[in-house]
């Protein structure tokens, strides 16, 4: 998933799609067909950048991703507990990736040696961002909860891959 992706996601899940409007300061979005959206999350402060452009096409990282699903409110703290070894309390989207993750949005890699790993460095791809949406909006599916009618939507995605319920939906 792309950086503007990202964007078009969360300001649609804000905001009615007539209501989302905007310009970024950023040079390399003019004219971008994510323009209004990357605006209106730089106009809410969603937004971090790095080099002084926003790189729109650029993969997004799972600690951006949590990050931006922090700042946008949609975790709610329900107490879950999370330890990832690779993410150290020193590390600058720490606060982001822990109320994601305590929300229950987010999961980490079950390791062999029984920890979790969190990979924050890792793009996050369509599977996980449509999962921890669906998360956000209180619809964590389960393949037994879907009908025929949504399975046969998603006939491209194998019954069998972990997020085959949260794409479906």
């Amino acid at each position: 998933m792309t950086r503007a992706e990202a964007c078009t996601v969360v300001a649609r899940l804000l905001e009615k799609e007539e209501a989302i409007a905007g310009t970024s300061a950023f040079a390399d979005v003019a004219g971008h067909w994510a323009e209004k959206y990357i605006g209106f999350c730089e106009s809410k402060e969603l937004l971090k950048s790095y080099s002084g452009n926003f790189e729109p096409g650029k993969a997004i990282t799972r600690a951006e991703f949590a990050e931006l699903v922090y700042l946008t409110n949609l975790a709610k703290d329900k107490g879950i507990t999370a330890s990832f070894t690779d993410v150290a309390d020193s590390h600058p989207k720490y606060a982001s990736i822990m109320a994601a993750a305590k929300a229950g949005l987010i999961n980490g890699y079950l390791e062999a040696d029984g920890t979790y790993t969190f990979r924050p460095d890792n793009t996050i791809t369509r599977a996980e961002v449509v999962t921890i949406v669906n998360r956000a909006r209180g619809r964590d599916m389960k393949v037994e909860s879907l009908t025929i009618d949504i399975i046969l939507v998603a006939l491209d995605v194998d019954i069998t891959h972990w997020a085959f319920a949260n794409i479906a939906e």
